[in-house]
């Protein structure tokens, strides 16, 4: 394949990558924005005399939700020293022997940033699992001595396990009732959205070390085949 077309196809996956990006920030932020505004976090189970007897109160472990913000924040800097780097390596002159510490400065620096992105990502991914508690719904559960609780979860395992048993409760016509699926549906969204945004490191860094082969193996050609500029002298 020709390189300048490798070299598009990396351009495409920038963009794309960049893309992506913003769209896990957005995920991440509509999560915790649903989490901690559009639900409720505090239930009171009242008995049958209509006296409260309970309170169930939820602390949100926060690391896999910072993982994630970290994740999409370093892939957009990555994103965009890819589209940097594209604009820098597409000029003809690059194929000189003068520019190759540019050239492997550009890769260089597209495949720092991309790896840097696809371990925060994976980082961010594996979170969500082992910061799980392993207690009931998947939280810690610390009893306050009055027949209520502290629970202390991630915000997937309160969404879409602890959250959804409050239903029963909360009355059909309250709207956090029915924020409940969205939150869920948003906290798993945003973890395995971690999934497709280090796969997608690994394709721009394949095009463009790929796209640097190539480069790299037909480059004497192109240079070769370049018409020189004619040189005329001035008085």
């Amino acid at each position: 394949m020709n390189f300048k077309t490798i070299l598009n196809l990396s351009l495409v996956s920038a963009v794309f990558f960049l893309i992506l990006t913003l769209t896990d920030v957005i995920l991440t932020v509509a999560g915790w924005i649903f989490g901690d505004w559009f639900v409720y976090r505090i239930v009171s189970f009242v008995g049958k005399d209509g006296e409260r007897f309970s309170n169930i109160l939820i602390f949100y472990i926060t690391s896999p939700t910072d993982a994630c913000v970290v994740a999409s924040t370093i892939g957009m800097a990555a994103a965009i020293v890819s589209i940097i780097a594209w604009t820098r390596v597409k000029k003809s002159e690059m194929d000189l022997d003068f520019n190759m510490p540019r050239r492997r400065f550009w890769l260089g620096f597209v495949i720092f940033s991309a790896t840097a992105t696809f371990s925060s990502a994976m980082a961010a991914f594996i979170l969500h699992y082992t910061a799980v508690g392993s207690e009931d719904h998947g939280c810690n559960v610390v009893p306050d001595g009055k027949g209520g609780a502290t629970y202390y979860c991630t915000r997937t395992s309160a969404a879409c396990d602890l959250m959804p048993t409050w239903k029963t409760i909360i009355p059909n016509t309250d709207p956090k009732r029915g924020h409940i699926d969205t939150f869920c549906n948003l906290s798993q969204a945003t973890k395995w959205f971690q999934l497709i945004l280090a796969f997608t490191c690994l394709i721009v860094m394949g095009l463009f070390s790929w796209h640097a082969y190539v480069r790299r193996q037909t480059r004497y050609m192109r240079v070769m085949n370049t018409k020189a500029i004619p040189y005329e002298e001035t008085v």
